[in-house]
């Protein structure tokens, strides 16, 4: 029981980062469970979508589109989310820094940290973070 309601604390971190870091510009799939959850990118095409995932990159975040795993692709770009192996504090950081990725590929989003101050982008690995492999957003710490 101590495992689900933690799981439910830090998908509520994301939901609610991504809601107001991006809201506007994504659409957020069924996450009512589970361990991760599909971001649909209202503002980014699939042209701008390898940019946007480069971008990314750059700054110490995986980011898994889904569209390889549809038969026939979606009519937009989404995004996998996983959140089960990062503290509440790492999903906010990791969200912040994918609302600067989407504001480099164009998307007028506003990227303010909960404490008011712009989210430097360079730098990302400085602050201890690296990329996982499971999904947008989502670090996990140097070892």
């Amino acid at each position: 029981m101590k495992i689900e309601v933690e799981l439910i604390s830090r998908r509520s971190t994301a939901v609610e980062a991504l809601q107001r870091l991006m809201g506007p510009h994504i659409d957020i799939g069924p996450h009512a469970g589970g361990m991760h959850f599909i971001i649909w990118l209202r503002d980014v095409s699939f042209d701008q979508l390898m940019p946007f995932i480069q971008h990314a990159a750059s700054v110490g975040l995986v980011l898994h589109p889904v569209h390889p795993y549809y038969r026939t692709r979606p009519a937009r770009p989404g995004l996998l989310v996983g959140y089960a192996a990062l503290s509440r504090g790492q999903l906010a950081r990791a969200i912040e820094l994918l609302a600067q990725c989407l504001k480099a590929v164009g998307c007028p989003v506003t990227v303010v940290s909960k404490n008011s101050e712009e989210v430097a982008v360079e730098g990302a690995e400085q602050r201890g973070y690296a990329a996982s492999a499971l999904g947008a957003a989502r670090l996990l710490r140097n070892a």
